[in-house]
This record gives structure tokens, C-alpha cells and sequence, in this order.
């Protein structure tokens, strides 16, 4: 009988320690509107290699990229709740020229509600996110190639101000 209280002890265990980040991650209009851009999307690759997950970002005002790049995010976690994750996430090979986007931040990750805040070290907040289900399950769908480069082939323009999403 004890085997059955270890064997629900080590799912619920494993379910705590998953990391379920990787997706499509969109700002809502509010944020937009705030931070005076038209959106801000960052997707995280399933895919990780060295400890370094592959990613893009993009963020446009009008037909203008502020960011438009690949690039690699390494997590550390810095903190850990049911309810909120927090981690220190550096950019990598990001390529933009932006001075307001820190290669590293933190993140505020609420795994009940799908939103991440993003944050500089003096607490500037870069990012308001909430993933996206179904440009996530697109961007997993990938065949042979990598999910990064999945995304990118599918992604040749912000997307639309006006979508579900960011509502």
C-alpha cells in the first residue's frame, strides 16, 4: 500500500517540476497601448540544447520592427510556487537595437493563468504576456525541422492588432 503513496508522490512531484513555458506568448492590447507598440510576441522552442532553449521576439509600432529576432533563453529558477515561478532569463544572439530591452530580466511566470511578466533589474516592466493555445499547437505541429525555425517560416508579419488573441 505504501508503493501506491510513493508512486502518487513521484507524479505529483514530476508534474511540479515541468517546464511548460514553451509556446506562442502574445501582450494583450492593454499592454500595447500602454507601452505605445501595435503587439510584442515571443515564442519558446520545446527544443533546448546546452541548457539554451531557442526563441524569437518581435515587437512593432506601425510597419516598424523594434525587435524582429531569433534567439536563445536560458532559464535559472529563482523561485518557485504553485501559483508563480520566477526566473532570471537571458537572452541570447538576440539581435536588435532597442536600449530599453534588457538581454537579461526576469520573469514572472503564473502557470494557472498562462501570463509571463518580464522585468529589468530595476523593475522596469518590458513585458505583459499571455500564451497563445493556438499558435502554440501550430508551432508544435513542426515536422523534421526545428520548432524555431518552424515558427519563423510561418511568421513574415506582426500579427494582427485586432486577433482574438488579445482580447
Amino acid at each position: 500500500m505504501w508503493y501506491i503513496l510513493l508512486i502518487i508522490f513521484v507524479i505529483w512531484y514530476m508534474s511540479r517540476s515541468t517546464f511548460t513555458m514553451p509556446g506562442v506568448w502574445e501582450a494583450s492590447r492593454d499592454f500595447c497601448n500602454e507601452a505605445g507598440i501595435d503587439n510584442f510576441i515571443m515564442f519558446i522552442s520545446k527544443d533546448q540544447s546546452g541548457g539554451k532553449y531557442g526563441g524569437y521576439i518581435c515587437s512593432a509600432v506601425g510597419d516598424d520592427f523594434l525587435i524582429n529576432s531569433p534567439c536563445g533563453l536560458s532559464f535559472t529558477c529563482v523561485e518557485r510556487a504553485d501559483e508563480c515561478q520566477k526566473y532570471r532569463v537571458v537572452f541570447d544572439d538576440l539581435e536588435h537595437d532597442v536600449e530599453d530591452f534588457a538581454a537579461e530580466q526576469t520573469i514572472e511566470y503564473y502557470p494557472l493563468t498562462n501570463k509571463i511578466i518580464m522585468y529589468t533589474d530595476d523593475g522596469v516592466v518590458t513585458a505583459i504576456l499571455y500564451k497563445n493555445s493556438i499558435e502554440t499547437a501550430k508551432a508544435f505541429a513542426a515536422g523534421s525541422q526545428s520548432e524555431t525555425d518552424e515558427f519563423v517560416e510561418e511568421f513574415d508579419a506582426p500579427l494582427d492588432s485586432d486577433s482574438e488573441a488579445n482580447d
